[in-house]
């Protein structure tokens, strides 16, 4: 139920990039907690392309910092 929660946020205000990226973000963080490693670490490679380094954003800095930890997580699972 949640997955389609967040779709639909994504399909409603995506063109808001706070809600796309937060949305995308809990999509990601379930698949990881499901431990689906594979559809998880695009969808966080993308939000961090929203963050790109040394370049200021207006995005929420926490899901930047979050998407580093879950895609930590997979690349220790894949270690």
């Amino acid at each position: 139920a949640a997955t389609a929660y967040y779709e639909a946020i994504i399909e409603r205000y995506g063109d808001n990039p706070d809600s796309f990226v937060a949305a995308k973000f809990e999509l990601a963080h379930l698949l990881v907690k499901e431990k689906k490693y594979e559809e998880a670490k695009p969808i966080l490679e993308e939000i961090l392309g929203f963050y790109p380094d040394g370049v200021p954003s207006s995005l929420p800095p926490e899901y930047k910092k979050l998407a580093q930890i879950d895609l930590a997580k997979i690349t220790n699972s894949e270690n």
